[in-house]
């Protein structure tokens, strides 16, 4: 009777305020619960009284409006009330109930607050345990959770009896070790960063912590070898002469026969190698004449005697050589045949 009465009140101060705000009597009013204004009920009175007992424990609103003589609706006025619970007093546990580590779905049935849990199956290391209880007014308490520790063996272990690797984190396609010495095959690796990573066990059974290095597989660097040669004369690069360079190292054969003889000529080389990279290009001016077979004046003896001869690699010669070859005279390469 008490929540119908706070309701009551409620009510007619609603009412009143809405009568002052619009200067008029009232005609009709009616109210709802919860927002749910589809099921509005009329108020015949700003006494009545509003039945709440079905509605839970806890918060709720109720809403009122109210029309004129006119027949304008006021706003719409709201206030909340709350239904306590029961003031029952529990008198027992009805039921218990725990799970490990979290899986609440895993939960067990606790016969006594006494029982013992099988915890054989976990592993060593820090693990907890979540405990509830019920009343005999059906309401679960708040959840209790302790930690404790699974210790690892006491046993001493005397010594090693397995060894395993994998790279670069791929634990799936971990190898054994059969010796902490051993060669590892990392042939297939692309160059770079990798890692390596081992652990060892030992005659107890327990795997040691993941020991994890860094290595690098540099690049092979390929070495380029010259495989062609490409000579052009005088600038005529549309008559580019391409060959292949098969040795000795630093000689070249060259086909002169179409040039002039006794006149200057421009000679223009690249190379290219291996990784397909051209050489920068190279320029020689020479000369073509023939070897000569004698001195057939005495005006061509005295101008052979003034010239100097050179090797290519600076050695003077004594007068006109009679070879074939490429020499210096007077400071400029010429080409005998």
């Amino acid at each position: 009777m008490n929540r119908k009465r706070f309701l009551l009140l409620s009510c007619a101060i609603v009412c009143c305020m809405v009568m002052k705000a619009q200067n008029g009597s009232i005609s009709a009013m009616e109210y709802w619960l919860d927002g749910q204004i589809a099921n509005k009920q009329p108020l015949t009175t700003t006494t009545a009284e509003i039945d709440i007992g079905n509605l839970s424990p806890g918060f709720h609103f109720i809403s009122v409006r109210a029309q004129d003589d006119k027949g304008l609706w006021s706003s719409v006025q709201t206030r909340c009330f709350l239904i306590p619970r029961p003031t029952s007093v529990a008198t027992s546990i009805t039921a218990m109930e725990y799970w490990l580590d979290g899986q609440f779905a895993n939960k067990q049935q606790l016969t006594s607050t006494m029982a013992e849990i099988d915890i054989e199956n976990l592993s060593p290391g820090f693990h907890c345990i979540s405990v509830r209880s019920q009343d005999d007014q059906g309401l679960w308490s708040s959840v209790q959770t302790r930690c404790f520790l699974i210790p690892r063996s006491t046993s001493v272990a005397t010594s090693i009896t397995a060894m395993e690797y994998w790279l670069d984190g791929q634990f799936a396609n971990k190898q054994t070790l059969s010796g902490s010495v051993a060669e590892i095959d990392i042939e297939n690796l692309s160059p770079g960063f990798h890692c390596i990573s081992v652990r060892s066990q030992d005659d107890i059974g327990l795997w040691s912590s993941v020991q994890t290095r860094f290595f690098m597989v540099p690049r092979v660097e390929e070495t380029a070898t010259i495989t062609h040669y490409c000579y052009w004369f005088n600038d005529e690069t549309d008559n580019i002469v391409t060959c292949p360079y098969t040795g000795p190292v630093n000689l070249v054969e060259i086909d002169v026969s179409g040039l002039r003889r006794h006149v200057e000529h421009k000679i223009s080389l690249v190379t290219r190698d291996s990784k397909g990279a051209y050489s920068m290009v190279m320029e020689e001016v020479f000369i073509i004449e023939p070897i000569a077979t004698g001195i057939s004046s005495l005006q061509d003896g005295e101008g052979q005697m003034h010239e100097e001869w050179f090797s290519l690699d600076g050695k003077k010669l004594n007068g006109r050589p009679t070879e074939q070859g490429i020499y210096i005279r007077n400071g400029k390469k010429v080409i005998l045949k």
